[in-house]
């Protein structure tokens, strides 16, 4: 996965959008460009005391990449809704990613205090996934650690609606892969799922629907998406 050269590239693509949009709003103050900073990988000690804190082991492939690539990422990037492909103002014109130890910490701080007496089984998916990426909306997207159904398994999950957990990816690398390759899109629901299962752009319907889900960066709507900004 070479997330580095992503998240330049996207970086790059987007920038030009944001001038075009200040021309034709006869803005003379400049947008802001996508914002991009990348630290040193995170430390063996720090992540020692992020899993104790939360409670959880740091999964595999997620403590790896925190060890030999970064442990700070911050990506963001904001455009006009009706500039956009794939569904004019409902169509994904925002990206956002910000990833390190502390917002983990943060993430899974309440994850042992959540109850869900409606469905024992949504309960425990939610005390035992891993949460690594917070979404503005209140949601987050975290590794599942169970043994069953599927271990490693990156979820989606809906703090309003918390039954309705969405698979994005069998593994952490799967989506890193398929999401930097769409420009770090969202990560709301609402976006993503214009890249689920070929942009079905529905919350699937029961749990079970969603555990064959997946972020699909070679669908119609990822290639139309990257095309867009000149990326292939």
């Amino acid at each position: 996965m070479d997330w580095r050269s992503e998240v330049s590239r996207w970086s790059n693509a987007v920038e030009p959008f944001l001038e075009r949009k200040k021309r034709r709003l006869f803005r003379k103050e400049p947008d802001p460009k996508p914002h991009l900073d990348v630290g040193p990988p995170a430390s063996p000690e720090n992540l020692e005391q992020l899993q104790t804190d939360v409670g959880l082991q740091i999964p595999d492939q997620l403590r790896e990449f925190l060890l030999t690539q970064t442990g700070h990422l911050e990506f963001w990037w904001n455009l006009d809704p009706d500039s956009m492909p794939l569904g004019s103002d409902e169509g994904p014109s925002w990206g956002y990613i910000e990833f390190n130890p502390e917002s983990m910490r943060n993430l899974n701080s309440d994850r042992t205090g959540f109850l869900y007496e409606e469905n024992p089984r949504i309960e425990n998916l939610w005390s035992n996934t891993f949460r690594f990426l917070g979404v503005p909306n209140g949601d987050s997207i975290g590794i599942d650690t169970n043994s069953e159904p599927e271990p490693g398994r990156v979820v989606y999950l809906n703090h309003e609606e918390p039954e309705k957990v969405i698979r994005l990816a069998g593994s952490f690398t799967e989506f890193m892969t398929a999401w930097l390759s769409l420009g770090c899109v969202g990560p709301e629901i609402d976006d993503l799922l214009h890249f689920l299962d070929h942009g079905q752009t529905r919350i699937p319907r029961s749990l079970r629907e969603a555990n064959d889900s997946r972020l699909d960066p070679n669908c119609p709507n990822a290639l139309q998406f990257r095309a867009f900004f000149g990326i292939s």
